[in-house]
């Protein structure tokens, strides 16, 4: 038996099941399969928050892949509410310092 967390929502089971059947896997592709019914947006809210809490990890491009936190989560071998990571995965982000030289303002 699955033991979710106070913030986990029934999507988020589906979402899991979903990756862990189709592997990495981009938000458009996991909102328009029958099995899930919300939006597109939720999708990427849902699985944001997911990777939030280690259970999947953002590979890029809006793609996401289940981390073996979520798998465990699956089998009903780890129970969300009680069992924190113990450090949680970054999301991708570009570095604002990215393509800029420092040091430099023009002055």
């Amino acid at each position: 038996m699955r033991h979710s967390a106070a913030w986990m929502s029934i999507w988020d089971d589906r979402i899991l099941e979903y990756l862990q059947e189709n592997g990495p896997s981009p938000v458009g592709e996991i909102a328009e399969n029958e099995y899930i019914h919300v939006s597109q947006p939720t999708v990427s809210r849902r699985c944001q928050r997911l990777a939030e809490h280690g259970f999947t990890a953002r590979v890029g491009n809006g793609v996401y892949v289940i981390t073996e936190r979520g798998k465990s989560y699956l089998a009903g071998e780890l129970n969300a509410a009680e069992n924190q990571p113990d450090q949680i995965p970054k999301m991708d982000s570009e570095p604002a310092t990215e393509g800029k030289e420092s040091g430099t303002n023009g002055t």
